[in-house]
């Protein structure tokens, strides 16, 4: 098992760690979305997409810098994990309220499999 959280997978290429880098993008991109139409939901229009420009901006940035692997300033072991736990849990709210349950529930669950399995894996 890999300890040092910056390797981050680099020289263990199975076939696990594939799906969950395939899963962790799907997930980083699933938030884009999901805040992205919540926020374009909450006053439609072109101010809506301005609203939705800015949210995605905004969560790119925030991702970026605290959750990003080669970041200066990203988080580790259990930081980490809540950050990613709390921006995880914001996208499934997004979706929610957008009026999508049930990709808000199968969201939370692949959000909770990868979180697991980074965890195990050492690389939070």
């Amino acid at each position: 098992m890999m300890t040092d959280p910056s390797r981050h997978f680099q020289d263990d290429w199975t076939p696990d760690v594939v799906v969950y880098h395939v899963l962790a993008l799907a997930l980083e991109l699933g938030l884009l979305i999901a805040v992205a139409a919540w926020s374009y939901l909450q006053v439609g229009g072109v101010t809506g997409w301005v609203a939705a420009g800015a949210s995605i901006v905004l969560a790119g940035l925030v991702w970026g810098v605290f959750a990003a692997p080669k970041s200066g300033y990203r988080l580790r072991g259990v930081r980490l994990l809540v950050f990613k736990l709390v921006a995880f849990g914001a996208g499934a709210l997004a979706l929610w309220g957008c009026g999508w349950g049930v990709a808000a529930l199968v969201y939370t669950v692949l959000a909770l499999v990868s979180l697991g399995f980074a965890w195990w894996r050492g690389v939070l």
